[in-house]
């Protein structure tokens, strides 16, 4: 049975029959295959004026014409990278490094408030004033003279001022006292936060199981009538 010019089949072999040529593209004269060119005008490639070009069906598969694919047009990749915006919704761990760091603390002015023994009249005592060349005297002398004025008996000056300037200040009872305000120094370096990339960005493959033929073409063969 002859075939119709133009008409393609799958071929098990890597060669061509008699008027049949393997689609891969070739570019022809028109001069010498002006009825196949009436056929296919330069759909598959060629200036349309001396040359024409077959189709190439080398490493990819016919698709059936429609509006989105016209007569002709080209396709499709055997692998791609996907981009973000195609990745699925996923996660990714994150490793927190903190070097360690101070905080300010900031101690408003104060003041501390001690109580004062009073004697029997509810009177804090009167110290005396020091005479001469005095000194501050022991201050555990001082404490014991605090604790018998509040018991009624008189503070006497010697427990409060000495001729003597070996006395040990230090240990006893203080007065009332003040405090201004300090801030600590302040050295914060702050965490790290570290996102580890993954993957290679690997082209993904999309091509589906295949079985490798040839396609050809009639090149001689009955002319078809359109219908």
């Amino acid at each position: 049975m002859q075939a119709f010019l133009g008409s393609i089949m799958l071929w098990p072999m890597n060669w061509a029959p008699v008027g049949w040529l393997l689609c891969q593209g070739q570019t022809l004269p028109i001069a010498a295959n002006e009825a196949l060119f009436s056929l296919l005008g330069t759909t598959y490639g060629g200036d349309g004026k001396a040359t024409f070009m077959l189709p190439n069906l080398q490493g990819v598969f016919p698709l059936g014409e429609s509006a989105a694919y016209p007569l002709g047009a080209k396709g499709g990749a055997a692998a791609v990278t996907l981009s973000t915006l195609q990745m699925p919704i996923h996660t990714h761990a994150v490793g927190l490094t903190d070097p360690g760091h101070t905080h300010t603390v900031s101690v408003p002015a104060h003041t501390h408030t001690f109580a004062v023994p009073c004697d029997a009249s509810g009177t804090p005592p009167t110290l005396p004033t020091p005479v001469g060349n005095a000194y501050l005297s022991n201050t555990k002398a001082i404490d014991a003279s605090i604790n018998a004025v509040a018991q009624g008996v008189p503070f006497p000056s010697s427990a409060l001022y000495s001729t003597n300037a070996t006395g040990t200040m230090g240990g006893g009872t203080t007065g009332p006292a003040s405090a201004t305000s300090g801030t600590s120094g302040l050295s914060k370096t702050g965490a790290t936060v570290t996102i580890t990339p993954t993957g290679g960005a690997t082209p993904v493959p999309t091509v589906p199981p295949y079985l490798v033929m040839n396609f050809i073409i009639c090149t001689q063969g009955l002319f078809p009538s359109r219908q």
